[in-house]
């Protein structure tokens, strides 16, 4: 059974992946998104939302150390 996310802000779907620990730890692995699908309903604006926050954690991820 799916949950449906469609009723909240278009940061819901976002929020889910980043703060539950099963799909955190997932977030950057290939067919994700599909994952999703089977446990969640979202709106095309909530998937655009969660794939520019992944974007952007993936970069946060592979910036160079600066050790002083």
């Amino acid at each position: 059974m799916t949950e449906d996310l469609t009723q909240y802000t278009k940061e819901e779907l976002s929020l889910r992946v980043f703060n539950e620990e099963c799909l955190y730890l997932q977030r950057h692995h290939i067919g994700f998104i599909k994952i999703l699908y089977e446990y969640y309903k979202f709106t095309q604006e909530q998937r655009k939302v969660l794939i520019e926050d992944l974007k952007a954690d993936l970069n946060e991820i592979n910036k160079p150390l600066l050790i002083k």
